[in-house]
């Protein structure tokens, strides 16, 4: 039985919470028709249908005051939803369990480089559009015969070319073109764009290590995450998957009326910037082969890893924030911005079950790291 005072703050916080988990429902169908239309049935889906959205926050709310009735926190409750518990795998025997491992993480290897191929295509052009004028796409001549064979694998955000044909055609255009006579904070947003896509091509290089090297090393991979709330909370991080449907549903993190206008508070929040850019760049590069999304390939001890279990995660969000600071004008933009740290929360906290559940060493390495975020404190 909860205290009266418990059940007052849970009872007044439900409609908030129902709010926006219902808009996040629908989205979520929404955006899962638009992917079956496109990718399916080649159907252009022109805007997301609101139809859905209070019927979908009306059962939220019902299912979370229809918990309170049956004296069930919902907040402890869904939490507990993500709790990891080891997998039989369908009763594979041991000795194939490492191979239905490795399958299952090309899966994930493939969601996971349809996303970043996304990602850095619209780096690359973004940069080539700062550093040599307007990047107007043509229709490549040579790259198809070369690079075709990709487009079905991992398609770009315009359904037609992944980046390797981009690749080809940004080269061309950084030739023929001459470079743009820069300001400093054109040169400070190329280089964000240019560390992103450092970033995102290091953690390509690993995974595709992860998914080849089991050809000469036969080392496989210890475990994967293969469940639904291995999948939600990863993918909430990411877009286009379910980061897609919370950019929709957040207000957008960057205010009408900046919040000061100073030059010198504004190169400051560049240079921080770019600095927690760099780290986070390095921290990657810090998990090297051991790199992965959903899958245990070993524990990490060193560098950044012998002092906080998560540094990638706290630098990502620092790095956010410090974009977005300069705008967040209201309180709607410090409430989208503390949506994004609760989502990073999420994923480490499930990180943390899953590598404990996995991994006896884990265990060992949460003694002797015991703060996730901040040393010292969390």
């Amino acid at each position: 039985m909860f205290q009266n005072s418990a059940r007052f703050w849970l009872i007044l916080i439900g409609l908030p919470i129902t709010y926006v988990l219902g808009a996040l429902l629908w989205y979520l169908i929404t955006h899962l028709y638009w992917v079956i239309s496109i990718h399916f049935f080649h159907i252009s889906v022109k805007h997301y249908p609101d139809v859905g959205i209070w019927p979908t926050r009306i059962l939220m709310a019902g299912l979370y005051y229809f918990l309170l009735f049956k004296n069930i926190n919902p907040l402890i409750y869904v939490y507990r939803s993500f709790d990891y518990k080891p997998q039989a795998f369908f009763g594979v025997s041991k000795g194939l369990r490492p191979y239905l491992i490795w399958a299952l993480h090309l899966i994930v290897f493939w969601a996971f480089a349809y996303t970043l191929g996304t990602v850095i295509t619209i780096n690359l052009r973004s940069i080539v559009n700062i550093g040599w004028g307007n990047f107007i796409e043509k229709s490549a001549v040579i790259t198809p015969w070369l690079f075709g064979w990709l487009d079905d694998l991992v398609p770009s955000i315009s359904h037609e070319k992944f980046f390797w044909d981009h690749i080809f055609e940004i080269l061309v255009h950084i030739i023929n073109e001459p470079m743009n006579s820069l300001n400093s904070q054109s040169m400070f947003y190329m280089m964000r764009l240019v560390l992103w896509s450092i970033t995102i091509t290091l953690c390509l290089s690993f995974y595709c290590y992860s998914v080849f090297s089991i050809l000469w090393s036969r080392k496989f991979i210890r475990n994967i995450d293969f469940t639904l709330a291995g999948w939600v909370t990863t993918g909430i991080c990411y877009s286009p998957l379910l980061a897609g449907v919370l950019y929709q549903i957040t207000p957008n993190v960057n205010g009408v009326i900046p919040n000061f206008d100073v030059d010198a508070w504004k190169w400051m929040t560049l240079i921080c910037e770019l600095l927690l850019n760099l780290l986070y760049t390095l921290t990657v590069f810090n998990m090297g082969k051991k790199f992965g999304v959903l899958v245990d390939k070993g524990v990490i001890k060193t560098g950044f890893y012998a002092v906080i279990r998560h540094p990638s995660y706290l630098l990502e969000v620092m790095m956010f924030i410090m974009i977005s600071i300069v705008a967040l004008s209201g309180i709607l933009q410090w409430m989208a911005i503390l949506a994004l740290i609760i989502k990073y929360w999420f994923r480490a906290e499930r990180e943390d079950q899953f590598m404990s559940g996995s991994n006896p060493e884990y265990l060992v390495y949460k003694k002797q790291v015991p703060f996730k975020f901040i040393p010292g404190v969390y």
